[in-house]
């Protein structure tokens, strides 16, 4: 049963990533850097997530219970993100027009903004795995 969730949230996880994308392109446009933006936001996270968690998983009594908490602050952190997207868009504005001639402070900002947007759930995404890992060896 563990692996039929776990293959569910890796599921969710990808179609997450996908309407992140069309969500940020709204904000940072089509381009190769904003894409890049949420890709490098999306996998640095997870492997935040997976390094604390991997940590947290051999000194928790029961791994599945975190996992099961993982997978709910997924989904609570999830609803806030187009309300977070909302209003980066003003902010987006005031920024971009600055920066315009500095393509790599303005690809760090993007990234740093978007980190802070999808990065909590993200974290939270990377760390099932090393949690059910440890479940079930």
């Amino acid at each position: 049963m563990a692996s039929v969730l776990f293959l569910l949230s890796g599921g969710t996880g990808l179609a997450y990533e996908v309407i992140w994308f069309k969500r940020f392109s709204h904000v940072w446009g089509n381009s190769t850097l904003a894409t890049a933006a949420v890709v490098a936001s999306f996998l640095f996270a997870l492997g935040i997530g997976a390094r604390q968690f991997g940590r947290l998983a051999d000194r928790v009594r029961s791994p599945l219970l975190w996992y099961g908490l993982c997978e709910i602050g997924i989904g609570f952190l999830a609803l806030s993100i187009p309300f977070e997207i909302h209003s980066l868009l003003a902010l987006s504005a005031r920024i971009s027009s600055p920066l315009q001639g500095q393509p790599v402070l303005h690809s760090l900002a993007r990234f740093v903004f978007t980190f802070l947007i999808i990065g909590p759930p993200c974290v939270l995404m990377g760390g099932p795995w090393p949690l059910l890992i440890r479940q079930f060896t």
